[in-house]
């Protein structure tokens, strides 16, 4: 054992340490200077402790820090001044609580002409969704017994149709389920309730499948770039994204709010989420000669890695260029000028960075391309056979940063939306601008 007062080694019989003299069962005198010469060969666990608590709260104060100056600097980005309040918390604080079936219909019924408020009613609250967990809930319950049946059919004991739609199933499942989540938050935070699920869905479809099809051609053309090429697919797809988020917010028969142009985003966003996720787990049955428990295992860990993905992907930098864009709407609905109105080009060039750095490979960097799974120490855990456990490595510490990054522009940009909602119902006029609008 070692002295809790010196941290010499004492022997196990001995009731004094050999070197300060200090009786064991006493405690260290204040300012002992036998303390004091012998502490750095050998410190006490509780200072060990004690040193690493400090440092964690040094790095969270400086991470929290850093992160208070990036959404100030975003939010001045986005035409507002002074300090932005983060509230995360309150996008998980009624999650909880007990809900009605009601209470979501009520969530669901909107867009139509009846039941669209009208500037005075929409709420001008900072969001509190809760209706995104009850999704997400449903959906994990629903991969969950794909599972099952794909893991009975591994163990050989599903019949062949099973087998087909275990895995389709649990394909599905693994794309949908942080997508739609997601989706559903932003749906869910749209106060102006001025876009109908149908709306939605179309937009969704729609968006998804145009923006898959600049994608492919562009890749097709690109192939032979190698590293260069998947910048350029980055760059062409988040312009053509910007550009059908554009033309779908342009046809709206209503005033793009800032929540309303989000939500268009996060729909274009994840309609090409979809098909994407889809095609790269599709990718493992097509191009890989493997069995059938290895299919299983690659498949889970192809999920799981979208999945995280999915919460800093598609959908939320798409989300992020709808309520840029609809920061230039002034009432008489966008114009082909707010594609270069200085605002909205800082935040595509945020996201246009964001993507770029997202594909970019950097091998060899430190932190840089570690494996967001390996730092938690869960990549051993998680991987289910060790020559597919390299497929958690997808995801990284940069891509989790950025992800962090891309909802700190969320946060900010829900401020302004608030901040558009009351400068519309903050006098006579301007209640009186929006209302006829609306109505055109």
């Amino acid at each position: 054992m070692f002295c809790k007062t010196c941290g010499s080694e004492v022997p196990e019989d001995a009731d004094r340490c050999p070197k300060c003299g200090v009786e064991q069962g006493e405690d260290r005198p204040a300012g002992s200077a036998a303390f004091d010469e012998g502490a750095s060969s050998q410190p006490n666990s509780v200072d060990v402790v004690r040193t690493a608590s400090q440092v964690a709260r040094n790095v969270a104060d400086a991470a929290t820090h850093a992160v208070g100056q990036a959404a100030d600097k975003l939010n001045e980005i986005a035409g507002g001044t002074g300090h932005v309040d983060l509230r995360f918390a309150d996008f998980f604080d009624r999650v909880l609580k007990h809900h009605g079936r009601e209470e979501a219909e009520e969530l669901f019924a909107c867009g139509g002409p009846t039941t669209t408020p009208s500037i005075s009613e929409i709420s001008r609250e900072w969001p509190h969704p809760w209706l995104y967990s009850r999704v997400f809930l449903v959906l994990l319950v629903s991969l969950a017994c794909f599972w099952g049946i794909s893991y009975l059919v591994v163990n050989g004991s599903g019949a062949h149709a099973s087998y087909y739609a275990g895995f389709a199933g649990f394909m599905l499942m693994s794309v949908l389920i942080v997508n739609v989540t997601v989706l559903t938050f932003f749906f869910e935070t749209n106060a102006p309730r001025n876009l109908s699920l149908a709306a939605v869905l179309g937009i969704l479809f729609v968006g998804g499948a145009f923006s898959q099809l600049v994608v492919t051609l562009v890749e097709s053309l690109s192939s032979s770039f190698g590293a260069f090429g998947a910048i350029l697919s980055s760059v062409i797809s988040t312009l053509a994204q910007a550009a059908l988020i554009y033309v779908f917010m342009s046809r709206l028969p209503h005033r793009n709010y800032v929540f309303s142009g989000m939500l268009v985003g996060a729909a274009v966003g994840a309609g090409f989420s979809l098909f994407d996720g889809l095609g790269k787990i599709m990718s493992l049955v097509a191009f890989h000669e493997i069995s059938i428990s290895e299919l299983f295992s690659a498949m889970g860990m192809q999920g799981l890695v979208l999945a995280m993905q999915a919460l800093g992907g598609h959908v939320v930098t798409c989300a992020i260029l709808g309520g840029a864009l609809a920061l230039c709407d002034r009432g008489e609905g966008l114009q082909p000028s707010c594609l270069t109105s200085q605002s909205f080009l800082r935040f595509l060039g945020l996201i246009l960075a964001v993507r770029v750095l997202w594909v970019i490979d950097f091998d060899g960097v430190p932190m840089l391309d570690a494996s967001f799974f390996a730092v938690l120490g869960l990549k051993g855990l998680l991987a289910g056979a060790a020559e597919y456990a390299s497929g958690l490595d997808s995801f990284t510490v940069l891509q989790a940063l950025l992800t962090v990054f891309t909802w700190v522009m969320v946060a900010v940009l829900l401020n302004r939306a608030l901040a558009q909602v009351n400068d519309l119902t903050s006098g006579p006029a301007n209640a009186a601008t929006a209302d006829d609008s609306e109505s055109n």
